[in-house]
């Protein structure tokens, strides 16, 4: 090696004639080499640094983001806007996977508080009806200041027990909708149970003026609740027998469709005019 400047390598050899065999390298550009493989990776390190800084500030934000409109779904679903969803980014990380998890969760509420609230105007609806009647009999009843006689007890007493079995079905709904009462299911032959009710009810629609009929009925049989079935049935002929007019038919029908049955209640009247439809579509949403 020599000092100065520039660095060289040499090599000496001393050969059998006496002389002296010397071999050198510059050295400097080798030198040159290693200062510019440090410049070069100082300056991959700094950009490393550099990039890893302003890419954890990004995924930080993005993170943060996501977390926050989580929050402010939440948050809103939380005040009653139950149709607010967490926005995804359909990137299938875990995030993602969480506001898919959360959405569903939402969807499930959303359904469940619909379903109370469609329980509470058919509670509304059911019992509308025969707290009326048993109120204006009692009023009547006030009115004339008589002693109760045993056939006015016995109505109220039929009235009360209309809106008892009215609060049980309503109940039994509500373990259904559980769950819990399905494994309590039997197989019910509908086909027998529609004969036996239309046979209740055809002499009251002749009284009234309209026409019971029965339709095609297939023997069919469903795992369900007798008592259900029944009621169900029966609310769907006296709304018939109600609404559907004057001098109305009503026909009744059981159908087996390939692993599905249709039990069909169809009537010949006027059907619910477009301005009430509109009217009860707009109160359904403001509940």
């Amino acid at each position: 090696m020599m000092g100065g400047k520039d660095s060289a390598l040499f090599f000496f050899e001393q050969l059998d004639n006496g002389y002296i065999l010397g071999v050198g390298k510059d050295m400097s550009t080798l030198a040159a080499t290693e200062r510019a493989m440090g410049r070069t990776l100082l300056w991959a390190t700094l950009g490393v640094l550099i990039l890893g800084s302003f890419g954890g500030v990004f995924l930080s934000r993005r993170t943060l983001a996501q977390l926050e409109s989580i929050n402010r779904t939440a948050q809103a679903i939380g005040a009653g806007s139950l149709a607010q969803r967490i926005p995804l980014r359909n990137t299938g990380d875990e995030l993602d996977e969480l506001g898919r998890t959360l959405n569903q969760m939402f969807d499930r509420i959303e359904q469940l508080v619909g379903n109370v609230r469609q329980v509470s105007t058919g509670i509304a609806h059911d019992l509308r009806t025969p707290l009326a009647r048993l109120r204006n009999r009692l009023e009547a009843l006030h009115a004339e200041k008589n002693e109760l006689t045993e056939d006015v007890i016995a109505d109220a007493i039929a009235e009360v027990d209309a809106i008892l079995q009215t609060f049980a079905s309503l109940l039994r709904l509500a373990e259904l909708e559980t769950g819990t009462l399905k494994a309590g299911f039997t197989q019910v032959d509908l086909t027998a149970l529609v004969s036996q009710i239309l046979d209740v009810y055809k002499p009251i629609a002749e009284d009234a003026g309209k026409k019971l009929e029965q339709g095609k009925m297939d023997v069919a049989f469903i795992a369900g609740d007798k008592n259900l079935l029944q009621q169900m049935l029966v609310n769907l002929l006296e709304n018939a027998l109600q609404h559907a007019g004057e001098h109305c038919e009503i026909l009744v029908s059981v159908k087996q469709e390939d692993r599905a049955v249709l039990l069909q209640v169809a009537d010949n009247g006027p059907g619910i005019p477009a301005a009430e439809k509109r009217a009860r579509n707009q109160a359904l949403s403001a509940a």
